[in-house]
């Protein structure tokens, strides 16, 4: 059953319960020789076991003035518009928090911490950024279902994300251990490809904008990322492939 009670007297009645509890699980008994040997708050001092000499005083309306301590008052509406919320935005929510609590995601637990902490604190422009390459990376994941694979290229395609872009959120996501991260070299072929595979079920907020130092210094190779080169395609003994030969007698019989 449920009972409703102001708010005004809800430490009053939190209290009562624990008491009550307190009487059911250990016994008047107990609590007693407590009360007698350690002093307790929140009790009239001559019954708290205090020895002090203002125990022997009689507490003049000591239960009335202990009442009104306890009352809540909930804030005003123009107290409500100045409470700070920053603590709770820089907490780790939901099943974040526990997906993030292996040792193999680590690095991604601090990342995330980063950029809980830091966020607030970043200038304007970089905190649009900020906003605008997060939203592409949870659309380029919502694009990849788990230990399913995808060409960079493709999502790219599908989600109107820059090819860049993409790029560099996939190599951030595989140096955090979210994805795991193919580049392939085809021949003759100057643009990057990855074929990207997600591993786990969630993709936290990162930074993904850089600062001066971080942009002059880019690695040469990327973290977790593996090459592989791509064989040419094969052709016949005449030099070219079965596609091309149709082609051309396509064209020669027009």
């Amino acid at each position: 059953a449920y009972g409703y009670f102001t708010p005004k007297y809800s430490q009053l009645y939190l209290n009562e319960y624990s008491a009550l509890k307190a009487l059911r699980l250990h016994g008047i008994d107990t609590i007693l020789s407590l009360v007698k040997s350690v002093p307790v708050g929140n009790v009239d001092p001559k019954y708290s076991g205090s020895l002090s000499e203002t125990a022997s005083r009689p507490q003049v309306s000591y239960l009335r003035r202990k009442l009104a301590e306890n009352l809540y008052f909930p804030p005003e509406l123009h107290e409500r518009k100045g409470i700070d919320h920053s603590d709770s935005r820089r907490q780790i929510r939901g099943k974040l928090r526990y997906m993030l609590a292996g040792n193999d995601l680590f690095a991604a637990k601090q990342a995330h911490v980063d950029y809980l902490n830091t966020f607030n604190s970043l200038p304007r422009y970089r905190k649009q950024n900020e906003k605008k390459y997060n939203a592409a990376a949870h659309a380029l994941w919502n694009r990849l279902h788990r230990f399913d694979s995808k060409l960079s290229t493709r999502l790219a395609d599908e989600t109107r994300v820059g090819h860049r872009l993409t790029l560099r959120i996939i190599r951030k996501w595989a140096a955090l251990k979210l994805v795991s991260a193919e580049e392939i070299r085809a021949t003759g072929e100057n643009r990057i490809k990855y074929r990207v595979t997600r591993i786990e079920p969630l993709l936290p907020d990162f930074l993904y904008t850089w600062d001066r130092e971080e942009f002059e210094n880019q690695p040469d190779e990327h973290e977790n990322v593996v090459v592989r080169n791509q064989r040419p395609r094969r052709r016949n003994k005449h030099g070219i492939s079965k596609n091309e030969r149709t082609k051309y007698i396509q064209e020669m019989y027009k």
